[in-house]
């Protein structure tokens, strides 16, 4: 189990995404949060298998739902243990 931590850029406040990533992630079984940030992009911490998590990642880049992609940077860290998974307002 990994934690990662994902900055998403492109067209992607005020089009669901966040919705739309808390149901991937959700259906994925994966723990953590997702918000906007003050740039215009969404940061989303996760916590499961690698593999897990760079599906939801690959999920994002295909089904964004009206938004739109640019480019995601990723890092990978530690298990913290998160419980569920947040969209933070």
């Amino acid at each position: 189990m990994v934690q990662m931590r994902a900055t998403v850029y492109g067209l992607v406040q005020g089009v669901s995404f966040r919705a739309t990533t808390r149901f991937h992630a959700v259906q994925l079984g994966l723990s953590g949060t997702v918000k906007n940030l003050s740039d215009g992009s969404v940061e989303i911490y996760a916590e499961g298998p690698q593999e897990v998590l760079e599906a939801l990642l690959e999920r994002l880049q295909s089904d964004a739902r009206g938004a739109l992609v640019k480019s995601i940077k990723t890092e990978f860290g530690f298990f913290v243990e998160l419980s569920g998974f947040k969209i933070i307002h």
